[in-house]
């Protein structure tokens, strides 16, 4: 019961967090969605340089795919450090969310072309060149002429927010209902 008790508190908090987050970002509300947007945009792209890039790519490949990658790395460090000091650096291209993700596709489908070109491997190469020949086209449309403004972009990120706090407080109470009756958890 305590470690139900424990987890259901914890999702409220959460919940709460993010409700209040959530309301914050609206534009109607304050003018920090825009701020909010670029913070989490870049802490994403953060998460995928130093999460998937520097442990899978870096650290393990040696010669041309090792520059390519370091390449890739510093390009999206520095666009993901102009996203979160967005209030002290103004750089047009990293104005818009749309444009930012379009950076960041292209710049990893052309990098995989390139690495596909020096090492190929001959299983999936069909497969993996049409989709980052897809990725290539995606980054190009996104930053040429973006689909989605920023102000779709944050009134789309306080809904997945209010739908996580909806979905958090309902598994906190489920959690608090199922009480002493399983001891087990």
């Amino acid at each position: 019961m305590q470690k139900h008790k424990i987890k259901s508190i914890i999702m409220f908090v959460i919940a709460g967090i993010l409700i209040t987050i959530g309301t914050l970002i609206l534009p109607e509300v304050t003018n920090l969605g825009s701020k909010i947007l670029h913070l989490l945009i870049g802490v994403g792209i953060l998460i995928y340089v130093f999460g998937y890039l520097f442990r899978k790519e870096v650290l393990k490949h040696s010669g041309h795919i090792l520059v390519l990658s370091i390449i890739e790395l510093f390009i999206l460090l520095f666009v993901a450090v102009t996203c979160i000091l967005q209030e002290w650096i103004s750089i047009n291209i990293v104005k818009e969310a749309c444009k930012i993700i379009g950076i960041a596709f292209w710049i990893r489908g052309f990098i995989e072309i390139l690495r596909l070109q020096i090492h190929p491997i001959t299983k999936y190469n069909l497969y993996k060149n049409g989709f980052n020949v897809l990725l290539i086209t995606a980054g190009t449309w996104f930053f040429i002429k973006p689909p989605f403004t920023n102000y779709d972009l944050i009134y789309e990120l306080a809904i997945i927010m209010f739908v996580a706090a909806i979905i958090l407080i309902t598994t906190g109470i489920i959690l608090i209902s199922k009480g002493p009756k399983n001891s087990n958890w």
